[in-house]
């Protein structure tokens, strides 16, 4: 929409106060013109609120116009409205020029303090979709993917190409099953990312960006424009789309985009005069077809807030019954749109209708457009005042900007009082905040390991200490019981002791090895039965070295003998006579060398060859 060029009754104003040590005025694109009419609403307020809170800067880039809005939060929904700022930008032509991140830096940072503010962004609405969708009443963790495979089914889109949330709203009961209602929306990722680029380049941290179906949704719910209880819409009539949004409980549940606006209502305007007053002279004696800047001046003249037409206007003579008749092809295309939508949308959910429709405009807001509109769908319709109650009652400068000032004030007042609490964040979706979660859920299942490990250890740490405890006071008796004992023994007479036990040990091994053969020889006399008799024996006990045996010498006794009996027992008494003599302690093994069986006088003998090793 093209800025006036002549100042209004509020720039007027601002300029008087200016001059009285206001703020300066800031050159555009000549001197003359003022580049930005910035109101502040409770001066003092505003001072203190400043030191006291975060400030949130809502801004709206239009079409050829910078909108700020300062808000600071009280409590809750609660806020209130400390400044607001509006900066035509023609000397640019738009926001993709490359000079435009240098003047938004530039105008919000005179518009506010960028360390002390959270900046919300209002991103377009021009294929922005808002619908509800009902799935099987899952698990929260199985929700995302049943809304995401609902959506792809009834509008498949491309998951890298799209901005892509979805809210929750209640359970409802299809055909006797209980289901989640799902509010859903999506937003093509490159209006999102184009946005964020611009911000970026001028060095400004975005807090949130959202659309303005969102922004208006925010003014619903913080009460700043009254609502009905129920069902309501919201009709944005843009220059080339129009817009139109519902509301439920003051939350969004369904928008729709419509491919007309305020220019399809001008080339109907301009069409229709110059079919009906070819060759026709007006009031200032013109025959000239009307062109489209004429027509939209013509069209724009219905509202209060526009200057009104001059005599050498073309249609200066048309009565705006004449205009509406002009511009009613296109206006009633619109109508049939927003009553389609409408329809749809009660069809879909059964509700009886809409209560209540409001009116925005990039045009200059009329109360007869408006109140034709409402007329023609049968529904009660008003202008959407988003800070009506506001300004009337704080007598500020709000309260001198024409109606269709503070209308496009909407977004960026939006923007400004946004909440990730209860408004849809392009950039910082749920995806994004279910990332926090899970690490705060990693977080605590670590943190629990943490204190079952330190309570573990403890636990161990006490056992010890008991257990450390009760051996000490098992020593302390001991010690005590050791006190009694006279002499008191130490380690020194222990190894004494020791020392002289090994020498008591060596004087017997020396003495039991000296008669090694006495006493094997009084061990076999004593083990021998009276059946086997001893014919002869040989001991080698090894070389004798200072009354003791030398190391490493052979000790062994052989012994030769007969065992006399019936022929049939030889053998086994032989056997017995060897495992009693391997039974001794003295013998260490003995074998049999040799056996043989001989005969003399006729009686049968056994004779034997035993190899007995020593100890």
């Amino acid at each position: 929409m093209k800025v006036r060029d002549e100042i209004s009754s509020t720039e007027k104003l601002l300029d008087l106060i200016r001059k009285k040590g206001g703020r300066p005025e800031t050159p555009v694109s000549k001197p003359s013109e003022t580049s930005a009419s910035r109101k502040s609403l409770f001066p003092s307020l505003s001072n203190i609120v400043a030191l006291r809170k975060t400030l949130m800067i809502g801004v709206d880039i239009g079409h050829q116009t910078l909108r700020l809005v300062k808000t600071a939060q009280l409590s809750g929904k609660k806020w209130t409205l400390i400044d607001f700022a509006s900066v035509p930008f023609e000397h640019l032509e738009s926001r993709d020029n490359p000079r435009f991140p240098a003047f938004l830096k530039s105008e919000i940072e005179k518009f506010c303090d960028i360390s002390k503010s959270q900046i919300w962004a209002i991103a377009s609405a021009a294929q922005f979709d808002v619908r509800q969708i009902s799935i099987p009443r899952l698990e929260k963790k199985e929700i995302a993917n049943a809304v995401y495979w609902t959506l792809q089914k009834e509008i498949p889109f491309e998951e890298k190409e799209t901005i892509f949330d979805f809210e929750v709203q209640g359970e409802v009961v299809e055909r006797g099953a209980p289901k989640w209602l799902v509010t859903v929306y999506m937003l093509p990722k490159q209006d999102v990312e184009k946005l964020r680029k611009i911000f970026s380049q001028a060095g400004l941290a975005l807090s949130g960006m959202t659309t303005t179906p969102f922004a208006l949704q925010n003014i619903y719910q913080t009460g700043l424009v009254p609502t009905p209880d129920e069902t309501f819409a919201s009709l944005f009539i843009g220059n080339n789309f129009s817009r139109i949004d519902i509301y439920k409980k003051a939350k969004l549940v369904l928008t729709r985009g419509i491919k007309a606006g305020a220019g399809s209502m001008v080339e109907s305007l301009m069409e229709e005069f110059n079919e009906k007053k070819s060759g026709r002279p007006d009031s200032a004696g013109k025959t000239e077809p009307m062109d489209a800047v004429q027509a939209r001046k013509v069209l724009f003249s219905i509202s209060p807030d526009s200057q009104p037409l001059k005599g050498d206007d073309a249609g200066f003579a048309l009565s705006e019954t004449e205009i509406f008749e002009l511009i009613s092809p296109a206006l009633e295309r619109l109508i049939r749109q927003v009553e389609r939508t409408i329809e749809y949308y009660v069809n879909r959910t059964g509700e009886d209708s809409i209560q209540k429709i409001y009116i925005t405009s990039a045009m200059n807001v009329s109360q007869s457009l408006t109140q034709y509109v409402g007329e023609q769908l049968g529904v009660e319709s008003d202008i959407f005042d988003p800070v009506s109650g506001e300004a009337s009652s704080s007598g500020s400068a709000i309260a001198a900007a024409s109606l269709s000032e503070r209308i496009a004030f909407a977004p960026a007042l939006g923007a400004a009082i946004s909440d990730n609490a209860y408004t849809p964040n392009l950039i910082y979706t749920s995806k994004d905040r279910r990332k926090p979660e899970r690490i705060a859920f990693i977080n605590r299942m670590i943190f629990a390991g943490f204190i079952i490990a330190f309570l573990v250890c403890s636990g161990v740490i006490v056992h010890l200490g008991y257990s450390s405890h009760q051996k000490k006071a098992a020593i302390a008796v001991l010690e005590g019981e050791l006190s009694r004992f006279k002499p008191y023994i130490d380690r020194d007479v222990i190894l004494k002791m020791t020392e002289q036990l090994k020498q008591k040990q060596q004087i017997t091994r020396a003495y039991s090895k000296r008669y090694l053969g006495m006493a094997a020889i009084a061990e076999l006399s004593l083990l021998t039965p009276p059946q086997i008799r001893l014919l002869g024996l040989t001991a080698d006990l090894g070389g004798i070295d200072g009354g003791s045996m030398t190391k490493g010498s052979s000790q062994h006794v052989e012994v030769e003998g007969i065992v006399l009996g019936e022929r049939k027992d030889l053998e086994g008494a032989l056997a017995g006579y060897v495992m009693k003599l391997g039974a001794s302690p003295i013998f260490k093994r003995v074998d049999i060398q040799k056996s043989n069986f001989a005969t003399y006088r006729d009686s049968d003998f056994l004779r034997f060859v035993i190899d007995i090793k020593l100890t």
